[in-house]
């Protein structure tokens, strides 16, 4: 499918953001000291980067990610803390259903970018509105 430069730019700001927050979600992980934690994080970062390379399939460019954003989102878990900064991130997902949702009719095979991203928005939402999640100390 060939694609017009704007939609490219476009697309390459969603892959951009996906290998972003693989990179926060591996640095979440590895300072979690619960091995469920680090597991669900380790799992969604996972995810992030099969996000990443659905679009590199459309792009055909591999991005760099935001390092300012990474600095940014690991300096908030450090100082206000660990869920804040993963409910922030879920926020970020939200968006970017929205986002991919209005490329249906567009992006031939959107529902597979719209079905990982979702099942990302209810995993973490499980997580962090569980009983266990109060005890997450970094």
């Amino acid at each position: 499918m060939e694609i017009n430069h704007e939609l490219r730019e476009q697309l390459t700001r969603f892959q951009r953001t996906e290998i972003t927050e693989y990179h926060i979600n591996r640095r979440l992980a590895s300072a979690q000291k619960s091995p469920e934690n680090r597991e669900v994080l380790e799992k969604i970062a996972q995810d992030e980067l099969g996000q990443y390379q659905l679009w590199k399939e459309h792009t055909r460019r591999d991005v760099q990610p935001s390092w300012f954003r990474m600095w940014f989102y690991n300096l908030l878990s450090s100082l206000i803390g660990f869920t804040f900064g993963v409910r922030l991130m879920e926020r970020s997902e939200v968006s970017a259903l929205l986002n991919y949702s209005r490329l249906q009719g567009i992006i031939p095979d959107i529902d597979r970018f719209i079905h990982v991203a979702g099942s990302w928005k209810w995993q973490v939402s499980a997580w962090v509105w569980r009983g266990s999640a109060l005890s997450w100390a970094t």
